[in-house]
């Protein structure tokens, strides 16, 4: 089943598979009632007011890989800044990209997968944020954050 995603910048993004959003509590209580095995196409549109058409293809990104490689569970405290060590090689380029150096960037996706309920991706980026600021005095952590 295809289904409609608008975004906060008034982007309609098809998602061809509904099984990529699924991850999302918030788009499987919007599809409760829909036959989501026919071949079809959701008529209407799922508003996400708190997500932006370029965070929701991050977001796309993620939740279609983790339908072929379910991320490990990420253990508290991190027991380590690696995150490879903690959740393998893919998550870890994945959320170790230059454009989350931009911690703005990277905030803005950890809220999103809050909005949506996406709690292995709100996890990463969450862990993400930990290994910046690990170690670090105030000065330098509120630096980072932008604070």
């Amino acid at each position: 089943m295809k289904i409609k995603l608008r975004t906060s910048d008034n982007v309609l993004v098809e998602v061809n598979d509904h099984r990529d959003m699924e991850l999302s509590v918030l788009v499987r209580t919007c599809l409760v009632g829909c036959d989501t095995e026919e071949e079809t196409e959701m008529d209407e549109e799922i508003p996400l007011p708190n997500v932006s058409h370029e965070i929701l293809g991050y977001i796309l990104e993620f939740t279609q890989h983790h339908c072929v490689e379910t991320m490990k569970t990420i253990p508290r405290p991190l027991p380590t800044t690696n995150l490879e060590d903690l959740v393998g090689t893919w998550y870890n380029n994945f959320i170790t990209r230059q454009e989350f150096e931009d911690i703005k960037l990277l905030s803005a996706l950890v809220k999103a997968a809050n909005y949506l309920d996406i709690h292995p991706l709100q996890e990463l980026g969450c862990a993400r944020m930990a290994c910046l600021i690990r170690g670090n005095e105030v000065g330098e952590i509120r630096r980072i954050l932008q604070l």
